[in-house]
């Protein structure tokens, strides 16, 4: 396993919740090449809170982060667009690629050669994202990016409910599925750094070999009102 640098490990919720979802996938499949990490972040009328308002202003100002064939690059923002699986209450959603937290942590599984990270968003709502990366480059769209961002913090987070699910797969042929929900995406980053702190996980660099996803993720459920599961592998 690759080690992983201190910056790279951020726990954001619900994307940065993917890499250890991703580790329980792997944990299930052997020769895992590819992963794709989707998050659904809704506050009341389906507000995006502040830290996904930011996470989407760096796509659209410096793209998408990406790993494909093996190497990092950063994509335009929207450009890949998919229809993700999410278990009820949930349900299925469009996403857009916006890259996010667990990008770089992936990258470092061995023989994985793509990876992605998408956000759920209303299909008109991509559209304005695309064309936002192309505003944002000049004065004026930088400070209407800037204020847009700003009005998340009215988002109370205790209403927003965000949920995670990745799907690893090998060589496109076979798949497992796990998934992630919960409250208070903000409130949950916390407990999740301090179990991390208590586990001597959050120490840099270290290996990934020696996370074990499990009792973090259970670890954070007892409490929090976060919720996980893992299906597969499957057939696809």
């Amino acid at each position: 396993m690759a080690v992983v640098a201190q910056d790279e490990t951020r726990t954001a919720v619900p994307d940065g919740l993917g890499w250890l979802l991703a580790l329980r996938a792997v944990e299930r499949l052997e020769g895992v090449t590819h992963v794709r990490v989707t998050s659904h972040v809704a506050g009341p009328r389906d507000a995006w809170d502040h830290p996904t308002r930011e996470r989407v202003a760096a796509a659209v100002r410096h793209g998408a982060s990406a790993v494909v064939d093996g190497a990092p690059v950063a994509e335009r923002v929207a450009e890949r667009r998919w229809l993700a699986w999410f278990p009820r209450p949930v349900g299925p959603r469009h996403a857009v690629n916006v890259g996010g937290p667990s990008v770089a942590v992936l990258a470092g599984l061995p023989g994985v050669r793509l990876v992605r990270s998408h956000l759920t968003t209303p299909s008109w709502q991509a559209e304005v994202l695309q064309a936002a990366a192309n505003a944002a480059t000049g004065a004026l769209g930088g400070r209407i990016l800037d204020r847009w961002v700003e009005r998340g913090r009215a988002v109370d987070d205790a209403e927003v409910r965000w949920a995670c699910v990745v799907e690893a797969s090998a060589d496109e042929r076979r798949l497992v599925r796990a998934w992630s929900h919960g409250w208070a995406p903000v409130a949950t980053s916390t407990v999740v750094a301090r179990v991390l702190h208590a586990t001597g996980t959050e120490h840099a660099p270290f290996d990934l070999a020696s996370v074990d996803a499990r009792e973090v993720l259970d670890l954070v459920s007892a409490e929090t009102d976060l919720r996980w599961s893992i299906t597969g592998p499957d057939d696809l």
